[in-house]
């Protein structure tokens, strides 16, 4: 029996959409395919500047971290996969202390962690999201107006970065 936590995700995991995996063999090609395609939008999505904001030039207070987190200044990857990998750490480790306690040999169980762990990254997208607007690192005089129109762009990019993780770890390509 899963943990409450799992149980008290579950309306959470049941409304976010899901990509399923492959219902029949996908060929190398294809995997290939799916995953260059993946790549090419993760950088066209790199080189795609966040609207809204005048970024000026100046030292980026995250340089350190971009590398690890596949993201990219000032840009609709701007999240990278920080909140993918962060939601990672997160489940891992309430597992490996045992206070959240699930069977990962139990297939209904696995999917429930993952799904927890899907939505714990969108709340994480949404939290960094906020924590990047109210640090300045886009400016400090922005009205409203702004605020939401790159806090809309950088959850939007940051969940569409979480399905392409999703597709390409579910079969449909190869690595994550």
């Amino acid at each position: 029996m899963p943990s409450r936590f799992l149980q008290a995700l579950r309306p959470f995991i049941a409304i976010t959409p899901n990509i399923g995996k492959p219902t029949r063999e996908v060929s190398f090609n294809e995997k290939l395919f799916l995953t260059f395609g993946a790549l090419v939008i993760y950088f066209v999505m790199a080189s795609i500047p966040i609207i809204g904001p005048k970024l000026e030039e100046q030292t980026d207070p995250f340089a350190f971290m971009r590398t690890i987190t596949a993201s990219t200044y000032g840009s609709l990857a701007e999240l990278g996969v920080g909140a993918i990998v962060t939601a990672g750490l997160i489940m891992q480790v309430l597992v490996g202390m045992k206070i959240v306690k699930v069977d990962l040999e139990d297939p209904q169980e696995r999917a429930l962690y993952n799904g927890a762990q899907k939505v714990i990254s969108i709340v994480l997208t949404i939290i960094i999201s906020i924590a990047f607007l109210i640090s300045g690192i886009y400016g400090s005089s922005l009205d409203l107006g702004s605020q939401l129109a790159i806090l809309t762009q950088l959850f939007c990019a940051g969940v569409f970065i979480i399905y392409l993780d999703e597709m390409i770890q579910r079969g449909w390509g190869f690595g994550s």
